[in-house]
């Protein structure tokens, strides 16, 4: 399932460049999506694993930038 839903938000990848602005909510929602899936590949895919559980508490931080910077 993590790999499909990886594969999918890849896909999406082109077409970011084609949304206005005003669905900046789209790609803030694929980076935190990503950034899940990443967490969930280091803990092994297990979806238990305290690691995958916790938000990073830098992560409001980082969505922030990225998209302050138009790196979304």
């Amino acid at each position: 399932i993590a790999a499909h839903a990886g594969e999918r938000l890849e896909a999406a990848v082109p077409y970011l460049n084609e949304l206005p602005r005003a669905a900046a909510p789209v790609r803030l929602s694929r980076a935190i999506a990503r950034w899940h899936l990443d967490r969930l590949r280091a803990a092994s895919f297990d979806p238990f694993d305290p690691r995958v559980q916790a938000m990073p508490p830098w992560t409001i931080w980082r969505l922030g930038w990225r998209n302050l910077i138009g790196r979304v």
